[in-house]
Parts: C-alpha cells; structure tokens; sequence
C-alpha cells in the first residue's frame, strides 16, 4: 500500500515538473523572446515571420527533451525523412488531444536537417489561452470556427498572405477534427452505417472540406511541394488529456510512421481528393490494427504509398531494403532507468539518471543524427534557465513587471475583443500594401 502511494505521488511530481517548465518555458519565451520582436511587424513582417519561426522552431525541441531527458519515453520514427523546406502539408491521425505534443518529439527526429516551419490548424477557442495561445497567434497558426463559410476565409486570408510575403511552411492538419474517444468513435460509426462504409475502430472517419482546399490554394498559390502523412501510435499507456499529464501519466513510447506524397502526385478533382483522403485513412485503420497486435510498425504494416500513385520518394535516412519508400529512420531515446516496478501507476522510470543510446542496429545512420542527445541536452538546459531567469525578473524587477503587464493586457485585449494577432499582422499587411500601391 506505502509503495502504491509512493508510486503515485512520484508520478504527480513528475507530472507538476514536466507541466510547470513546459507552460514556464512558453511564457517565458513570450515575454523574453517574442515580445522584444514585436516592433519588426511595423518594419518587415517578412523578417518578423522569420525570426519568430526560429523561435518557435528551437521551442518545439524543448518538450522532446523533456519527454524524453525527464520522463524517459521513446520516440521511435519510421518512414520517409521530412524535408524541413518542403512547402507542404501534413496530415495526421488525432488519437489523443496530446498528439501535437508528442509530435515536436517525433518532427525532432524526422526532419533533415533540424529545422522546419509547422503551422497547425486549431479551433479557435485555443488561442485564448494565456501565454501559448498568444505565442501559436504570434506565429500565425491557422485558428478555425468550425463553420465552413468564415472557416474557409481565415484560411485563404492566411495562404494568401503567405505567398504575398513569400514564406514557406508546412502545415499540419488533423482531417478527423477530434481525438479519438468513445463519443467520438459513435460518432464516426453512424456516419459510416449513413454512407454505406466500414466502421474503423483505431481512426476516425476524416472530414474532408478543409483538406481539399488546403490543397488545392496551396497549390494555386504555388506553396504544395508535398503531402506527409504521419500515423502515431502508443502501444502501452495512453494519456488522453491534460489532466493524465498533470497526474504523471506518458507514454513509455511513441511510434510514428510517415510517409511522403509529392504535391504533384495527388490528384486535381474535388471528388478524387476525398477519395484520396479517405483511402489513406483507410490503410491508416489497417496499420494501426497491425501496430497494435504487433507493438510497433513493422515493415509489413507501415503505411505505404498507393501503388497507383506514382512519384519520387522521400530522402530516407536508411541504407536497407525494408521498404522501398518508408524505411528506418531513426530509433533514438533518451531515458531514465527503467521501471523497477513495470506495474507501477504511471508505468514511469523511477530513477534520475539519465542515458543516452542508440539502438546498435541504427549505426549507419549519418554522424549528425548522433548530435540529437546534445542538441536535447543543450535545449533542456537553455530552455530551463530562460524559466529560472524570467521568474527571477518578474520577482524583482519592476521594469519586466510592466513590461510583462504591458505584453499581457495587449493581447488579453487582442485574444477577446479582436480576431486576433494574426489578423492584426495579416490585416498590417494588407493596408502597408495598398499604402504602397497607392
């Protein structure tokens, strides 16, 4: 019973640690790193959205390497290699509401080199949220109503801008629009018995409105060089909210699968890019049932490309022949030591040291893969210390306090009574444009 509650009372900490420099780190970077940028949007947006994407970019390390430095998960990553200058979207299945969590891990190891430029599309009460739904509106995350009419022109009014400014990035859509839940899934099974499909149990039905314009304006405005489709799977435990977190509840492994479609190789039709779409999710539900009889994605259950769809594969990072377009490419992981009770509460490591390897199979990998264990150390610590800093100045000095206070009312105003910064910024572009053109 003591052991029970210890367990327990281990998992809370490590849940209110790994909780408290995750949201310390966003606010902490609001105010040290963003704010200071804020007079460059009146100057040049162009270089604004560059220097916040190399922000937010060096962000999305830092809860990889608390995942995996801190709590001991793996993040195994298989398929093709994500090319970080793609002008591309990604699709992904939404199992848990924390898949874009978990994802910064996996986009960490998949991408070639670091770097990349992800914009999600989210709904738009998120941006509300103190600190990170002001940073995701600094970087112009694409916010939805869930109303197709307004939908369709907040996302246009962002693509557009985009191409104006001649800012590539990639952006990441979940076409289920929810997480995978038991509310969810009835949903998702009576749509299937009203249009004559097949019930899935590990995905849900996709919408497919917002994917095929995506596609097509990204395309019309020359900003589609591919499509990636990520699977993730968690074949032991599945935190399905926040509160699992708070309470110490992670995955002991995160598997993810991509897979990469060139932009020319969809089709052009409304009709066949549903059809696409939805014969993705459909070998997706066959994966997965794969992964999780399995525990992994083997090299007869990834998700591969449609035999009829030919194109160039993706740069692999894999010198074998497990698959000819998703192979290996990387098995990293950073952890504790592991369980020394596998049954404990939250299935967690229960020891603070921590080990660096390799899975010895990978060694042909090229040298800088062998870097990822540095750079997560390296953004643990600066990431932590910026926390420590910021919390130190707010205590004592009465400049950050304004200056914090200032920040803070500015977009308390911008995030309930307007539509947003990002409007703001893409709207500041907008009249400079017709300024100059006048």
């Amino acid at each position: 019973m003591l052991g029970l509650l210890m367990g327990r009372l281990r998992c809370l900490v490590r849940g209110l640690v790994f909780c408290g420099f995750w949201y310390g780190s966003i606010c902490s970077g609001f105010l040290f790193l963003y704010c200071p940028l804020l007079p460059l949007l009146f100057l040049d947006q162009k270089l604004f959205r560059q220097l916040t994407d190399i922000v937010f970019a060096a962000w999305e390390v830092y809860p990889a390497a608390l995942l995996e430095c801190l709590i001991g998960t793996k993040v195994i990553v298989k398929g093709d290699a994500i090319l970080p200058h793609d002008r591309a979207l990604i699709i992904m299945n939404h199992r848990t509401r924390l898949d874009w969590n978990f994802l910064w891990a996996g986009i960490f190891h998949a991408c070639k080199p670091l770097a990349h430029r992800i914009k999600m599309v989210l709904k738009a009460s998120v941006r509300h949220i103190p600190g990170a739904g002001w940073v995701m509106q600094m970087n112009c995350f694409l916010y939805i109503h869930r109303r197709w009419d307004r939908d369709k022109a907040v996302l246009e009014k962002a693509l557009d801008y985009f191409r104006d400014i001649g800012h590539s990035c990639q952006i990441l859509l979940f076409p289920e629009g929810t997480d995978l839940t038991a509310g969810s899934q009835q949903r998702s099974h009576q749509f299937a018995s009203a249009h004559q499909l097949e019930r899935y149990y590990q995905v849900l039905h996709p919408k497919t409105t917002g994917f095929v314009f995506l596609v097509q304006r990204m395309r019309q405005n020359g900003l589609l060089d591919a499509v990636y489709d990520i699977t993730v799977g968690y074949p032991h435990t599945l935190p399905q909210s926040e509160f699992d977190i708070l309470k110490g509840r992670f995955p002991e492994e995160v598997h993810f699968t991509i897979t990469r479609f060139a932009g020319s190789s969809l089709p052009y039709g409304e009709e066949e890019l549903k059809d696409w779409l939805a014969n993705r999710w459909k070998i997706k539900e066959q994966t997965l049932t794969k992964f999780y009889a399995s525990g992994s994605f083997d090299a007869s259950s990834i998700c591969s490309k449609d035999s009829k769809s030919p194109e160039s594969s993706a740069v692999n990072l894999s010198n074998g022949s497990f698959h000819k377009n998703s192979e290996v490419i990387h098995k990293y992981s950073v952890s504790s030591l592991p369980n020394i009770i596998h049954n404990s509460p939250c299935n967690s490591p229960s020891n603070l040291k921590v080990s660096c390897h390799y899975d010895e199979s990978f060694n042909h990998l090229p040298s800088h893969d062998r870097s990822h264990g540095t750079i997560l150390y390296l953004t643990l610590i600066f990431w932590t210390l910026l926390c420590f800093i910021a919390l130190y100045g707010i205590l004592t000095s009465s400049f950050i306090q304004m200056f914090a206070v200032f920040n803070i009312n500015i977009f308390l105003y911008l995030s309930f009574f307007t539509q947003g910064f990002h409007h703001l910024e893409i709207c500041l572009y907008r009249f400079k444009k017709k300024i100059l053109d006048w």
